[in-house]
């Protein structure tokens, strides 16, 4: 069987390239015991298309804020470096071929003609009913069903359409949580969609921990510290965190503590949201407590957790189980502080510990349980082995559910 990975759409963030990993990790893994050839496609435009499309969507951007009544801010769009996300893959070479391919309809079925191949996904946007392949889709979440306030009528309007084409067209899908897949039942209940929930399925990479980069003096991080690894989304509500932090200050003897953040601090939706931030942080007294790291190497966000006595994440809602910092979290053996949203309670797993969300007091009650223990050497982090074998054990699983998907899509397609 050859398959074919559709990065399209996946690498412009880091979340993406980390989804398209570990699906391409799983199928790569069952490869080995499998009859199995595996592609990854990547787009290629001319660099003078790229450059012109980088110049303008900032332009773009600001005419949507215009036209829906909203103040408009000019951002510089930053996007992945191509040969970063190529070397991303690298550790799969020998089970994976890259294939380049023009960014069209029509380029893509050239490369899948070329290789030919029997399936291709998975796809964030519909390749219609009459697509000469079969195909398999992906659905984020329903977050602007829940929390329509965080975007404008015209997004929500976009995302109500794309998820209708996308959920008549495709044969089968793909989401990353039990929950999603609940909500397709509860707005789209005549779908004939099959839809495949991917299990939670943590997976550390070997070089995680055999790095000997000193991390705290690159960085100049404090002795003890929480983590933070989230975009500053405004649904991603860093503030509880935040807020539970200055609480633990008027507690004696853990003062010493601090919250190191990591991720891009712009949320295009509400562009002033990172510096309401800082000034609720100066109201709580902790602008010295708290360290924005910004945007770094997926490498150096690894070892800062590894460095950690936990990993927050306050998140309202997410489209995977506690998203992706808790999946590297728990790949690693971290510990974690969890909201209990709905979708956070499909984890089980060791060193979890679930808070009531939008709750800085439950919040501050749990990091000062994982205080406790780290002040009397309590925190038990399992060794690299272990924490390799896990992770192969869920990429079997993943991988087999995977397949599942496949062989649903190829069948119903003939």
């Amino acid at each position: 069987m050859k398959i074919a990975i559709l990065s399209s759409g996946f690498i412009s963030w880091g979340g993406g390239v980390d989804f398209l990993k570990n699906c391409t990790n799983a199928l790569s893994r069952k490869s080995e015991t499998e009859n199995l050839q595996i592609y990854l496609l990547i787009p290629q435009e001319s660099q003078l298309i790229i450059n012109i499309k980088n110049q303008l969507r900032p332009f773009k951007k600001m005419l949507v804020d215009i036209l829906n009544g909203k103040r408009p801010y000019y951002v510089k769009m930053h996007s992945i470096d191509k040969q970063v996300i190529i070397n991303s893959f690298s550790c799969f070479k020998d089970n994976v071929e890259i294939i380049h391919y023009l960014n069209s309809r029509v380029g893509l079925i050239d490369a899948l003609q070329r290789i030919r191949a029997d399936v291709v996904l998975p796809s964030i946007d519909s390749l219609g009913k009459e697509f000469p392949y079969p195909w398999i889709g992906y659905l984020c979440d329903f977050q602007h069903k829940y929390y329509p306030e965080f975007f404008v009528d015209r997004e929500i309007e976009n995302r109500n359409k794309e998820f209708t084409v996308m959920l008549t067209d495709a044969k089968a899908v793909i989401v990353n949580a039990l929950d999603v897949k609940d909500d397709i039942c509860k707005y789209y209940p005549e779908t004939k969609t099959q839809v495949y929930n991917l299990p939670f399925a943590p997976i550390p990479s070997k070089e995680w921990f055999a790095n000997d980069k000193n991390i705290a003096e690159l960085y100049d991080l404090p002795e003890k510290y929480f983590m933070i690894s989230n975009q500053f989304w405004i649904h991603k509500s860093h503030s509880t965190a935040f807020e539970a932090l200055a609480i633990l200050q008027n507690k004696e003897g853990i003062d010493d503590y601090e919250i190191v953040c990591t991720g891009n601090t712009h949320d295009y939706r509400f562009p002033n949201y990172f510096n309401e931030l800082q000034e609720k942080i100066a109201k709580l007294g902790l602008v010295n407590k708290i360290r924005f790291l910004g945007y770094i190497s997926k490498e150096d966000q690894i070892q800062i957790m590894r460095n950690a006595v936990g990993v927050l994440q306050p998140t309202l809602f997410e489209g995977g189980p506690g998203g992706g910092a808790t999946y590297d979290a728990i790949a690693l053996g971290i510990p974690v502080i969890v909201s209990d949203i709905p979708v956070n309670k499909e984890i089980f797993e060791e060193n979890i510990l679930f808070f009531q969300v939008k709750s800085p007091k439950d919040m501050a009650d749990k990091m000062l349980t994982l205080i406790r223990k780290n002040e009397n050497n309590e925190l038990i982090i399992a060794n690299a082995e272990e924490l390799i074998a896990k992770g192969n054990a869920r990429l079997e699983i993943l991988g087999d559910r995977l397949l599942e998907a496949i062989n649903c899509a190829i069948n119903i397609s003939k």
